[in-house]
């Protein structure tokens, strides 16, 4: 299989085979199953023990999940700015905790209570998705949610024209996407992408730079780019950041930024391709505000995540895509 067509956690299975071909003494894990859908997580924790029940290797892995971090670790540094809060066993941690960051920290647990999961179709790369003829109505707040494999990017990807169909068409307002370069651009005005990776998106040397870019594209006068990117800023609360480096931030900064960047193209629509994997609670909380106040001033919302406790909270509707076919759909009750 070609890597660049798996799913985000196909791919993560993939880099830590590539991981352990070596058969190393230690081994480190940053967010190993952020992007994980419960069973896959399930696998990857039996794997992970197995792994160094058999072998020996000793494991050292970051996470934000607490629940992850109490049932795998034997100890765990909780840290915060880059300072260790407290060292200690998993037990000495939950009974004793240091101070009031790491007792927050252990308290409000990220566990995943579990759900397993027309008139035309649309085939890409031999996977069939089965439209159900249903239209985002304006301000809503939808969640796809479904396990790792099940098409939730790759259908992300047709919502904008950055992947065209083989077979069947999708339409906004009524029209189906033609994929000419100015049409495109039009589609991409009214629909915006947050990638599940900020890395697939921020490729600019300063944060200003890359959250220009798209208005730029759209032949703005220079003081309306220069708005745009301001009022971005802002809203994501990044606005002392403009000359920073991209990939110099932390992952929930660089979330931020790449939705500042969509922010900027003010979209009618914007889709996000698991915007809190991989955050921390605070991470989670800011992106949180940022979707609930763009959906307060009117932008219809598309999300995807394996946190059903946060789509259960978030979204007014609920698709559930599995194996390319949506099996149920319906409001969160």
């Amino acid at each position: 299989k070609r890597i660049n067509l798996l799913s985000g956690g196909q791919q993560q299975r993939v880099a830590l085979a590539r991981a352990l071909i070596n058969r190393p003494q230690i081994l480190l894990l940053d967010e190993p199953m952020a992007a994980l859908d419960l069973k896959l997580r399930q696998d990857m924790q039996y794997e992970l023990k197995e792994m160094q029940r058999k072998l020996g290797i000793t494991f050292i892995f970051i996470t934000h999940d607490q629940e992850e971090a109490m049932t795998m670790s034997d100890r765990i540094v909780v840290m915060n700015g880059g300072i260790i809060q407290q060292l200690g066993t998993p037990k000495d941690i939950y009974n004793e905790p240091i101070n009031r960051f790491v007792a927050n920290f252990i308290g409000e647990s990220n566990i995943i209570e579990g759900i397993y999961i027309d008139e035309n179709h649309v085939r890409f790369m031999n996977q069939d998705f089965e439209c159900v003829g249903y239209k985002f109505e304006k301000g809503e707040k939808v969640a796809i949610i479904g396990p790792n494999g099940a098409g939730k990017s790759t259908l992300f990807s047709h919502f904008n024209g950055l992947t065209e169909p083989t077979s069947g068409c999708v339409k906004i307002e009524g029209k189906p996407i033609s994929f000419e370069k100015d049409e495109l651009l039009k589609v991409r005005q009214k629909v915006g992408i947050v990638f599940q990776d900020p890395n697939d998106q921020l490729f600019a040397p300063t944060v200003k730079e890359d959250i220009a870019f798209g208005p730029m594209n759209l032949g703005l006068s220079y003081d309306e780019v220069e708005k745009r990117v301001e009022d971005a800023l802002k809203m994501v609360g990044m606005e002392n950041y403009e000359d920073k480096t991209p990939h110099h931030l932390s992952g929930g900064q660089q979330k931020r930024i790449a939705i500042a960047g969509i922010i900027a193209m003010k979209p009618e629509l914007m889709i996000l391709d698991e915007p809190t994997a991989g955050l921390d609670p605070d991470g989670v909380e800011k992106v949180l505000n940022i979707m609930n106040q763009l959906n307060e001033e009117g932008m219809t919302l598309i999300i995807s995540s394996h946190d059903i406790d946060m789509i259960s909270k978030y979204a007014d509707k609920i698709f559930v895509l599995y194996n390319g076919e949506i099996i149920e759909s319906g409001n969160k009750n």
